[in-house]
């Protein structure tokens, strides 16, 4: 019994976890709205694009390696959303059968491990693109924004720290 409440506890946060990700299938997050890699530019390869000063054909390039980009995600998204789905209708029946959730979960680390492999290809025809001065510009950006990441990762973990010692 402890094993299967360790099982099922797994795949409700891994559940929970996922949903940014499936957020992409519905508009939202990388590529899928108006605020996703290229629009809002503050998410994924949309940071720091005015910064990189691309030109008209840059765009241009970079636009249809989005659109292909999200092409190939398509199928991704729509199999992350069916195994979501039948996790949550599995846990939902009263009786989560841990097995089908741990093989469902399975999948969906399977599924992921190909959404990076399909960012990490988008990342490269990105970079391709780039001239050698913009792609200095562009390490020196991400930089900047892994630096962020990791001081509010930091002030979040003192926060933490500070409310468990309360």
């Amino acid at each position: 019994m402890n094993r299967t409440k360790k099982i099922v506890g797994a795949a409700v946060l891994s559940f929970m976890g996922l949903a940014a990700v499936g957020m992409a299938g519905e508009g939202r997050g990388f590529g899928g709205g108006r605020e996703g890699w290229h629009g809002g530019g503050r998410h994924g390869f949309g940071m720091g694009m005015r910064e990189l000063n691309l030109t008209d054909d840059q765009k241009a390039q970079l636009k249809q390696i989005h659109e292909q980009q999200r092409e190939a995600m398509k199928p991704l998204v729509e199999q992350h959303k069916a195994l979501r789905d039948q996790i949550e209708q599995s846990l939902s029946s009263g009786k989560p059968d841990a097995t089908r959730v741990g093989q469902l979960e399975i999948q969906l680390y399977n599924l992921r491990s190909q959404f990076r492999a399909q960012r990490e290809k988008m990342q490269a025809a990105f970079e391709n693109v780039l001239t050698p001065e913009q792609k200095a510009q562009f390490e020196k950006l991400k930089a900047e924004r892994k630096q962020r990441f990791e001081e509010r990762r930091q002030q979040r973990q003192e926060r933490q720290q500070d409310d468990e010692k309360q």
